[in-house]
């Protein structure tokens, strides 16, 4: 099965939650809270790597997204959300499902547009109007993102 993923409300803007969403056969969302992007956002200052901290918390969020649903998942569709970012992206969520020990599926970067299904869930989830199936906890970003036991 193929989906497509969206997010709506950037991982930058930490003052927010930040929906993550896919769609086709299924639909699935995850929210990262805004604290726990505070709380990221801190710690890759404090590793002195405060440019990874956009790339490493959306791929932790896609992977978490995706690792429940892989044996249906074999083709993953990502808007796309960080142009020229794309390769590291999808290279750190393969390592991400590689560490879970998850099937790998094929990642491609496209835009998918305000008519996709996953759009309108992610948007629909962040405006309250859909109910998130996960909100998804600092430690399980922290332990896919920096490596934590």
């Amino acid at each position: 099965m193929q989906i497509q993923i969206d997010q709506s409300v950037k991982i930058e803007q930490t003052n927010r939650d930040t929906v993550i969403a896919f769609s086709n056969e299924i639909v699935y969302t995850v929210i990262i809270p805004a604290k726990a992007k505070k709380q990221l956002k801190q710690q890759f200052r404090q590793y002195g790597k405060p440019y990874m901290f956009y790339y490493r918390t959306f791929a932790a969020g896609v992977t978490l997204l995706l690792k429940d649903h892989l044996k249906k998942i074999n083709i993953v569709i990502i808007d796309r959300e960080y142009v020229g970012r794309e390769k590291l992206i999808e290279k750190m969520i393969l390592e991400m499902l590689k560490k879970l020990k998850c099937k790998e599926p094929q990642i491609y970067f496209k835009e998918i547009g305000r008519k996709s299904n996953a759009h309108n869930i992610a948007y629909l989830t962040m405006k309250k109007k859909h109910r998130a199936d996960k909100v998804l906890k600092l430690e399980e970003l922290q332990n896919l993102i920096f490596g934590k036991k």
